[in-house]
This record gives structure tokens, C-alpha cells and sequence, in this order.
């Protein structure tokens, strides 16, 4: 099984699918509807979040470039930027992305590697002065 340019598993919802193969959120349902009896289905979900299905990036990447789905040549190359690391959290992807973006913050004021920062750390260095821009 060919994998996503990450080395970690990577998950995405139905709308991810959606918007890797650039194609609208119901168009996904059908693919998944019209495929289930053929000899190449759509990916089963491994788990709901949120009542939001999950499926496997990977797996879906590849039964998109088996089947030639969707409006985007470039699914491979693309599939990381629409799908989020699985098992990574119990929280839905908003939660998680906000985290994310916490944590570059935090990197971007201290100037530290986010790996060897601790909380001691955190609260006792100096941090950098970001510069601002007018707009």
C-alpha cells in the first residue's frame, strides 16, 4: 500500500475527501453508495469522532487513484494538506488544528525547538520579540 508523504497515519472525513478531489461534499456519498458492491469499494471508516466518520488517508488515496475520481491530478502530492494524524487525538480537527497553531506560536516567540521546551522552560525564558507589520 503506497503511503501519504507523513510519517504518520493520517485520517480524513468525508469532507477532506471531498476537498482533496476537489469535488462537492455529496458527490463523496455516491462514490461511496455506487462503489459499495463493485470490485473496488470505497474505503470502510475506522472509527466516528463526533459522529463524524474517519477513514484512512492512505486507503483513500489509494482507491482515488485506482478509480480516477474526482477533479484533481494531483491527489498524491495534495492528500497531507486534507487529512489530519489519526490517533493523534480524541478532539475533532478544530480543536486539534488550534492546538497545532498554539504550539507554532509558542515556537515562533521563543525561538526554541518545540521538543525541548517544558513548562519550567515556558515560564521562566525570555521570549523573543515578535515584529509587527502595518497593514
Amino acid at each position: 500500500m503506497a503511503e501519504v508523504a507523513s510519517s504518520l497515519p493520517m485520517q480524513m472525513a468525508l469532507v477532506d475527501v471531498a476537498r482533496l478531489a476537489k469535488v462537492q461534499r455529496p458527490v463523496v456519498s455516491v462514490w461511496r453508495r455506487r462503489s459499495a458492491a463493485s470490485t473496488a469499494p470505497f474505503p470502510e471508516p475506522f472509527a466516528t469522532v463526533s459522529g463524524e466518520e474517519r477513514f484512512d488517508a492512505d486507503a483513500v488515496l489509494e482507491w482515488l487513484e485506482l478509480t480516477g475520481r474526482g477533479n484533481n491530478p494531483d491527489v498524491r502530492a495534495d492528500c497531507a494538506a486534507f487529512a489530519s494524524p489519526k490517533g493523534m487525538s480524541t478532539q475533532d480537527d478544530e480543536i486539534v488544528f488550534d492546538g497545532l497553531a498554539a504550539l507554532l506560536c509558542l515556537k515562533e516567540i521563543s525561538g526554541a525547538r518545540l521538543a525541548s521546551l517544558t513548562m519550567t522552560t515556558c515560564s521562566t525564558s525570555p521570549m523573543r520579540p515578535i515584529p509587527m507589520t502595518s497593514s
